[in-house]
């Protein structure tokens, strides 16, 4: 290169302008730009030999800037080179298509960045000196006598020409080959012969010039698919460009390959060998795949924070059970999102705590499964790394949400036995305890269903509507008369789902029903779909299903083997309950049971003492009875004794007779009274009497009414007349 080319550097960053220029400036005329506007004034001004031009400037893009120098014929000619930070086959390809000679990706390499201008500037010189040329062929047919010494000019402009191509190929890094399209008889392309190729073609291929020149690539390269035969051919025929990475698989080799058109029919390929870069990326991905395999497989969630607390790496378990979204979704996304919101404050400060101070940080807390509402509780651990001097999270997490709702229910069910055993109304005591499971468990309603006869209604609850309670009170089966219905063996018939737990009807193994005899799902709109012959329910209602309750709980209470009721649990959301929450709640149905028993024990025991009381009340009256008609008999044997004395020594006309017959008769009668009073304190003596049972039940009468008391009606219905007589041992009334 006899003289010093002029090359305009267009950049919106200064720094980078005044680097290329430093690298260039003793070489060339640099002259520099740092947006679009004032580039495509320099270049009316001094219409620089070549261009060095950022893609991405603020105004408008070097794609734009390119486009408008291409558009003026006095400037179509300078050759562009793009530089821009974007490593996109879409950007480079975009580049070529608007007239880029060439595409450099930052950063730079200075050294190969001098190559390529030395190389595209010579490459626009021999252009140039060829079009020179032709200019001077076309002067040389108008003045016929200055030929000969213009031709031996040209040949010797194009000696020099030839050795500067020459010296252009040798020296380029790229490989280099100059092709010409072969086509059929209706213009498609079928083949392509080579014309020339440089020494880094040959270095990067493998294949010789001198077996290459003048033969086509079928002949070369027989298995050359028809693709690449019609992508060139739309080079040649067309005039667009293409850039494009390409593994061939008869080099293995992996290729970045621009294609361009010279001249009509002909296309350059100029291509780099990128097969150590393609092996490194595959290394790359194949380790990448690996260590995401390895994080998916850990149990539990695992993510990476930034310093800003966002997502930088997770696993699976973490992006589909925890998050819920896409990859790209999570990307960039703050963790801060997923914890629950009376939770955030407390693992914020441990995240900074972590991330800031270095500090190993555990903790637990609530996560939103798929942005909420429903939660999981998880054991949280974090730890720093530092990479590239940024701190980063790593941290993982254990699922403890049955761990949290085991130790939650034990609570509850503790809550419930302190207050079964307060000392109060029982009634008060089940209304607190329903009040503690619904507050403790967070369902949306519960109730208790106890024995009342032969039905089993509400006897508390909270949170059920009214139209559902006026409908499910009463589980009784009734006919069309509304007479209670009984199976064969008289038992009462009870409806729907309540009825069959109360009842303990339920197949061993059912999947609706735990060992203890528990009804449970997190889904109850499936049963509306169960045929009746399947359906194990007595006339299913479903309204707590048409109440739009998904996951319902009916928990029997036991009185030692007697079912006497149940607890239910009802909520709208499904998947409320686990195997293990149930039978957690079947010990709080078994205090609740303990309590009923205990207070069924307690009335019994009053009852049984209230009869003792009586009893002994009752015999102190029988003491004192006999006590009472044993003086009496005495008393009367005196009257007695002197009425008969006195009737014997009187004639039996005397007027005093009849008196005294009056008096043994009332004394007879007081003596009956006597042995009747003797009978109730048995203190008579025992000695065999024929008895007439009508007249012995009638004659007890009169002295049973007076114990009874006058509130009392006594009335006796003799069933025969004739009955006939009896031996009896009556007690004597002598004492």
């Amino acid at each position: 290169m006899d003289r010093r080319f002029r090359i305009l550097v267009v950049d919106d960053e200064y720094v980078n302008t005044q680097l290329i220029k430093s690298v260039l400036g003793e070489e060339y005329d640099i002259l520099t730009a740092l947006n679009g506007h004032e580039a495509i004034d320099l270049i009316e001004q001094y219409k620089p030999d070549l261009i060095l031009l950022d893609v991405m400037m603020p105004d408008i893009t070097g794609f734009e800037v390119c486009k408008i120098i291409k558009a003026d014929e006095r400037f179509a000619d300078i050759p562009v080179i793009f530089l821009t930070a974007l490593d996109s086959q879409n950007g480079q390809l975009q580049g070529l298509e608007v007239g880029g000679i060439d595409y450099l990706t930052k950063p730079i390499n200075f050294a190969l960045l001098k190559l390529r201008v030395r190389n595209h500037l010579a490459m626009k010189e021999q252009w140039d000196q060829l079009v020179l040329q032709k200019e001077k062929l076309d002067l040389m047919l108008a003045e016929q006598e200055l030929q000969n010494r213009q031709m031996r000019e040209t040949k010797a402009d194009l000696r020099k020409s030839e050795e500067m191509y020459r010296v252009l190929f040798r020296e380029m890094l790229d490989g280099f080959a100059l092709h010409e399209i072969i086509c059929d008889a209706e213009g498609n392309p079928t083949d392509y012969r080579f014309l020339a190729v440089n020494p880094a073609f040959e270095r990067l291929t493998g294949l010789k010039a001198e077996e290459l020149i003048g033969r086509t690539v079928l002949e070369v390269l027989p298995n050359t698919e028809q693709h690449w035969i019609d992508t060139y051919g739309k080079v040649a025929l067309s005039g667009e460009p293409v850039f494009f990475e390409n593994y061939t698989a008869a080099l293995d080799k992996h290729f970045e390959v621009t294609a361009f058109r010279p001249a009509p029919d002909q296309f350059v390929c100029m291509f780099a060998d990128i097969t150590e870069r393609k092996k490194a990326e595959d290394v790359a991905k194949r380790e990448q795949a690996f260590s995401k395999s390895i994080i998916d497989s850990i149990p539990g969630t695992f993510y990476v924070l930034d310093e800003n607390g966002r997502y930088v790496r997770w696993n699976s378990y973490q992006r589909d059970e925890i998050v819920g979204k896409s990859e790209d979704e999570i990307a960039g996304m703050n963790a801060a999102d997923t914890i629950h919101p009376d939770d955030r404050a407390l693992i914020g400060s441990r995240i900074a705590n972590v991330l800031i101070n270095g500090v190993e940080e555990s903790v637990e807390g609530r996560v939103l499964l798929h942005g909420g509402p429903a939660y999981r509780w998880l054991l949280m651990t974090g730890q720093r790394i530092i990479i590239d001097g940024k701190p980063l999270l790593v941290g993982t997490g254990i699922d403890i949400t049955e761990r949290k709702l085991s130790d939650t229910y034990k609570d509850i069910s503790r809550e419930v036995l302190m207050t079964m055993n307060e000392q109060g109304d029982l009634k008060d005591a089940i209304l607190k305890a329903i009040a503690s499971l619904k507050a403790g468990t967070g369902f949306d309603a519960v109730g208790i269903r106890l024995q009342e006869g032969d039905d089993y209604p509400y006897f508390t609850e909270e949170g059920f509507p009214k139209e559902l309670l006026l409908k499910e009170n009463s589980l009784l089966e009734r006919n069309i008369d509304g007479g209670i219905c009984r199976d064969k063996d008289g038992n009462v018939c009870l409806e729907c789902t309540c009825g069959l737990v109360i009842t303990g009807k339920r197949e061993p193994g059912h999947p609706f029903f735990t060992a203890g005899g528990s009804f449970w799902t997190n889904d109850s709109f499936p049963l509306l779909e169960l045929p009746l012959d399947v359906d194990p329910r007595l006339n299913p209602r479903n309204e707590c299903i048409h109440h739009n309750y998904a996951s319902v709980a009916l928990i029997p209470i036991r009185v030692e083997k007697n079912i006497v009721g149940l607890i239910q649990f009802n909520d709208h959301r499904k998947d409320r309950f686990t195997l293990n929450s149930v039978e957690l709640l079947e010990s709080v149905a078994g205090h609740i049971g303990a309590a009923l028993m205990r207070k069924r024990n307690e009335d019994e025991k009053h009852i049984l003492e209230s009869q003792l009381h009586q009893a002994q009340k009752m015999e102190s009256v029988g003491r004192l009875a006999g006590g009472v008609a044993h003086d009496f008999n005495n008393m009367l044997s005196v009257i007695m004794g002197h009425a008969e004395m006195g009737l014997m020594r009187l004639d039996a006309k005397h007027s005093v007779c009849a008196n005294l017959k009056e008096i043994s008769k009332t004394a007879e009668r007081s003596a009956e009274l006597t042995r009747q009073l003797l009978a109730f304190a048995r203190k008579q003596t025992v000695s065999p009497k024929v008895l007439d049972l009508n007249e012995t039940i009638s004659g007890m009468l009169k002295m049973l009414q007076r114990l009874i008391g006058e509130n009392i009606h006594l009335t006796c219905q003799v069933p025969h007349t004739n009955l006939c007589k009896v031996v009896g041992m009556v007690r004597s009334p002598m004492q």
